[in-house]
């Protein structure tokens, strides 16, 4: 996967997760009784859509997330594999200003691995 894919997954992910957040204070009823013996539907209707944007964007996160580990192992990106693989943070800083080129032998070229010569 390619950087900007994981970059476009984790921000759209962590975008949906905080909109499904907002809601939360409104259908937990912080807001006072009134409001929730008056509009039971309206708040489960609101809790569900809330509750599906949670879902989406963790999952989408996940996904970004992941997808940056296997591709760091697949570069051989050590470093970055161990930074990203215990701390979450560290995916804001691999999305932005992560390594884009393999080092050693798992990520060269088939013309690079054949002695430089054209098949």
């Amino acid at each position: 996967m390619e950087r900007s894919t994981s970059r476009k997954l984790c921000l759209s992910g962590l975008a949906l997760f905080i909109s499904g957040l907002l809601p939360w204070p409104i259908v937990a009823g912080d807001f006072g009784p009134a409001l929730r013996s008056e509009n039971t539907t309206a708040l489960f209707i609101v809790g569900i859509g809330a509750l599906a944007l949670l879902v989406v964007g963790a999952t989408l996160s996940v996904t970004g997330y992941v997808g940056a580990l296997v591709t760091l192992a697949r570069r051989s990106q050590w470093a970055w594999f161990a930074l990203l693989l215990f701390s979450a943070l560290t995916m804001f800083a691999y999305n932005f200003a992560g390594p884009t080129e393999s080092t050693g032998t798992a990520g060269q070229s088939a013309r690079s691995c054949r002695g430089g010569k054209r098949a």
